[in-house]
């Protein structure tokens, strides 16, 4: 019987389109952030944030972006590490009713929202990323 994997594709750092990597394997951890289809609202996810995050992610921890915003960040429900595999980065986005950033423009939208993303590996969403299924 076949199963069906998400996979995705990563940057080297959060803060930067550069180093788009090929399709990473299902089981591939990074770190997760998050914005809306409108590109107005945003979040990063992790558990900690130089101190223990406490709000869970749901549809009120998005934060506006723009200028003064400062850190926008939440705690991944059922996840209790702050890198996460494709999938389950998506269903964090999914319980706030954002998604993954798919473009040089939205990563840098995101940027710096918090969880010291910028500097660390980031799940990338791009058209050709998706369900793959394996035999």
């Amino acid at each position: 019987m076949a199963t069906t994997a998400t996979q995705g594709r990563t940057i080297p750092r959060g803060d930067a389109w550069a180093g788009l990597s090929e399709l990473h394997p299902a089981n591939v951890s990074a770190y997760c952030r998050c914005i809306s289809d409108d590109g107005t609202l945003a979040a990063a996810v992790c558990v900690t944030h130089g101190a223990v995050v406490s709000t869970n992610c749901s549809t009120t921890s998005p934060c506006t972006l723009g200028p003064g915003r400062g850190d926008c960040h939440c705690k991944p429900v059922g996840i209790e590490t702050d890198d996460m595999t494709y999938e389950q980065c998506g269903q964090q986005c999914a319980l706030m009713e954002l998604r993954i950033p798919r473009n040089e423009a939205e990563v840098l939208s995101v940027k710096s929202t918090g969880c010291y993303i910028n500097g660390l590996e980031m799940w990338v969403a791009s058209c050709d990323v998706g369900s793959v299924e394996i035999t």
